[in-house]
């Protein structure tokens, strides 16, 4: 099957007993809550889009919609929902508000995630996006860090998973290497080479 049927093609999820909507060119079929590796579906995504057999309306059309699930999907837990939440209520206290964030915040709270859910000091998570935004010549990624991610949340979400106290105080190159990756795709515009 070519990709253009492939785009067109609704399917559900293949874990038995689901029939949630499977997310585009998953493969296998795999609805959000059954994705194994959001990074590499959705770097899947922009690869096989890119194809020159690919009409420009579908890849635009595919892209757009994978690269909204995937901010989604990387923060669908309790945690990247709490940290959200947290935000949302800072900036726009009434319920009554919709609004969409720029990439560059879901960015951060996807990154500061990542931090609590691998234990690691709040100060840590911050010089890694510090060094990713020195990397990227991008002034205003560590400032929209501090602005978002309140420190006194991520702890205390950190400590609510890892109930034990301890933390790491320094980074790993798994840590890094899984932010750089996400920054690229949270990041991603519709003129970036996958």
């Amino acid at each position: 099957m070519n990709i253009n049927e492939r785009l067109k093609l609704e399917q559900t999820c293949g874990i038995d007993g689901c029939d949630g909507p499977a997310l585009i060119l998953a493969e296998p079929p795999r609805c959000y809550a059954h994705l194994d590796d959001p990074d590499a579906w959705f770097s899947g995504v922009l690869s096989e889009t890119a194809a020159p057999d690919v009409p420009e309306m579908a890849r635009g059309c595919a892209t757009h919609m994978a690269h909204d699930l995937y901010r989604n999907v990387l923060l669908n837990n309790p945690l990247g929902q709490a940290l959200f939440s947290d935000y949302k209520n800072r900036v726009a206290p009434s319920k009554k508000v919709s609004f969409s964030f720029a990439d560059v915040v879901y960015f951060v709270l996807i990154a500061a995630l990542s931090g609590v859910i691998g234990n690691f000091a709040y100060d840590v998570m911050k010089s890694v996006v510090k060094g990713l935004a020195n990397k990227h010549e991008t002034t205003n990624l560590e400032d929209t860090f501090d602005r978002v991610v309140r420190e006194t949340k991520y702890e205390e979400l950190r400590i609510q998973h890892h109930p034990d106290g301890s933390c790491k105080i320094e980074s790993t190159s798994e840590l890094e290497t899984e932010t750089e990756t996400r920054y690229r795709l949270v990041m991603w515009k519709d003129t970036d080479k996958p």
